[in-house]
């Protein structure tokens, strides 16, 4: 059997520039863990993906290293951009309860000092 006799065709895409709670309500809809990211409305060239996972690994991330931003870098290290703890409540889709404990998470006193920015990227880049 082949890939393309499986696969689903046409898939509902995003653009770069469209919102995370874009890509959140296209998984809602279209009952699916992935969005393609396409270069602009009207190529089909694909530039990336947007699984759930990745928004709700951005709330790991941030409970984990009790930061409220974590600016996000492609393969090369070249920085594409920053999500807020804002970002993620405005336009994220936020699974029920996790607003709460990552706020607590981010929070939460330790006793130790902060851990340096290089060993929270190289962290997160590692999960990808």
């Amino acid at each position: 059997m082949k890939v393309s006799e499986i696969m689903t065709t046409n898939p509902a895409c995003c653009i770069p520039s469209d919102a995370a709670q874009t890509a959140a309500l296209i998984m809602r809809d279209e009952d699916t863990g992935i969005v393609p990211v396409v270069e602009n409305k009207g190529s089909r060239k694909l530039v990336g993906v947007v699984t759930d996972r990745d928004l709700e690994e951005v709330f790991a991330l941030m409970r984990e290293n009790q930061v409220r931003r974590v600016v996000v870098v492609d393969q090369k290290n070249e920085i594409q951009g920053v999500v807020s703890l804002s970002d993620l409540m405005m336009r994220g889709a936020v699974p029920k309860g996790e607003t709460h404990q990552t706020l607590k998470g981010i929070s939460m006193p330790t006793g130790e000092a902060s851990k340096p920015r290089a060993e929270s990227a190289d962290a997160a880049s590692k999960t990808k």
